[in-house]
């Protein structure tokens, strides 16, 4: 059992250093997962589903807000905040700057532009949901093999 629970550490490990390759997290999120406090060893099984359910919440708002005719740019800038906070509970820091950049199109009052950068920032969660959503899988599975272990 310890060999197959070193592997799957190894591929998370392996999962986050390519997020940070790739630029989609800074090293918020592999410290975080080192943290492996007693009352919490598995802060990523918390933290991952939080992000993802909020994120997809703030997009979804987003998205009806710029579907609107008329748009509330201080509404939207509200959820650039929300979302800048999000990001920063894990480290996103691509979808940090698509949000920097949908506020700065809020304070443009630039309408296609909230709406290119509102496609950036999803496009940047959606690449992210799916590693996030694998790490957190294999998380999962080293936590049943601990659970499971004598």
């Amino acid at each position: 059992m310890a060999s197959r629970k070193e592997a799957l550490n190894l591929e998370v490990l392996e999962m986050i250093s390519i997020m940070e390759k790739k630029g989609a997290v800074d090293d918020r999120l592999g410290k975080i997962r080192d943290m492996n406090e007693t009352s919490n060893p598995f802060p990523l099984l918390e933290l991952i589903p939080t992000f993802n359910k909020d994120a997809y919440s703030i997009l979804r708002e987003m998205s009806v807000a710029l579907g609107k005719t008329d748009l509330d740019y201080g509404h939207l800038e509200e959820l650039c905040s929300k979302m800048e906070g999000k990001t920063s509970s894990i480290g996103a820091c691509r979808m940090a700057r698509a949000c920097s950049r949908l506020r700065q199109a809020t304070d443009e009052k630039s309408k296609d532009g909230c709406l290119n950068a509102f496609e950036i920032l999803k496009n940047e969660y959606l690449s992210l949901n799916w590693m996030l959503e694998w790490t957190a899988e294999l998380e999962r599975r080293i936590l049943s093999l601990e659970t499971n272990d004598p």
